[in-house]
């Protein structure tokens, strides 16, 4: 309990340079580019089980951030991974599913949903591209012109995917992570019992 008084807070409001209708529209546009590039993984039991553990740590992470709509997508590839992406979209690979516990999945979702909470990735292409070219993709974004800026939203796709984020973002992330996995009846335990495994089977190869 200790613990999560400690962590209890809720996150700044950050310096951002869009609004969250424009970084949305964004997000809904490197969706479309992932989706273009995974394949969807359609598994029922994986579904259900990613939805129950999402249905109990999602309404902790609205009520630090409520003005998106927070969905998760499962791909099908043997990554273990997940990445969030502007606008409130999570993506869950199926390597994770399949090498996670319930315990860990939730420590990497609730981790994931930090990122969301504090618009990491969009903070990440503002720092990786010149504002002239973030306003001019969001305004064409606006203005229906999709295709004028295919190429540049396919790059920062690929940029979200493979992001590395700042030790301050990260550790912002793990903040509300312990917050949202103590309010849902989660042990924080289970996201660093996952990294010391993959840990260990990274130093045995």
């Amino acid at each position: 309990a200790e613990d999560a008084r400690r962590y209890d807070h809720k996150p700044d409001k950050g310096i951002y340079l869009f609004t969250t209708e424009e970084e949305v529209l964004l997000g809904k546009e490197v969706v479309g580019q992932v989706k273009r590039e995974y394949k969807p993984w359609k598994n029922t039991t994986a579904q259900g089980r990613l939805d129950s553990i999402v249905k109990r740590l999602v309404p902790y992470a609205k009520k630090d951030r409520g003005d998106v709509e927070y969905r998760f997508h499962l791909l099908d590839t043997d990554e273990v991974n997940a990445f969030a992406v502007p606008g409130g979209d999570i993506f869950v690979l199926r390597g994770l599913m399949e090498k996670a516990t319930d315990e860990e999945l939730a420590g990497v979702l609730a981790h994931e949903l930090g990122h969301v909470v504090y618009r990491h990735s969009l903070r990440q292409l503002q720092s990786e591209y010149e504002m002239s070219v973030m306003s001019a993709v969001i305004s064409g974004l606006a203005g229906g012109k999709t295709g004028d800026y295919a190429e540049t939203i396919a790059e920062m796709a690929s940029t979200v995917v493979g992001l590395s984020y700042s030790r301050d973002h990260e550790s912002q992330s793990d903040r509300a992570a312990v917050r949202y996995l103590h309010k849902a009846g989660y042990s924080p335990r289970g996201l660093i019992h996952f990294f010391h495994k993959l840990e260990k089977e990274s130093s045995s190869q």
